[in-house]
């Protein structure tokens, strides 16, 4: 696998792991169980743009699943059900 496989592949390593934590984006003391963007860069050996991107990512993702979500449920999505 080539260098941009491996890439690919570490990035969405780190999007499911990182999808996985608590992520805290207030201004006062981190609660117990959640982390920083900072705390989550140095973790992830990334800079904390890095996990903004991705964090960024995961919402894109996850709006994506619901616009679907809701397509499908109220028929208006044209694909078929188990791809026949």
């Amino acid at each position: 696998m080539g260098t941009a496989g491996t890439f690919t592949r570490k990035r969405e390593e780190r999007l499911a792991r990182l999808a996985d934590m608590r992520m805290y984006t207030g201004h006062e003391a981190v609660p117990y169980g959640y982390v920083t963007a900072g705390e989550a860069a140095r973790r992830f050996g990334v800079s904390v743009k890095t996990i903004e991107r991705d964090k960024a990512e995961l919402r894109r993702r996850a709006e994506r699943r619901a616009v679907l979500a809701e397509a499908v449920g109220d028929g208006s999505y044209g694909g078929t059900a188990g791809g026949s």
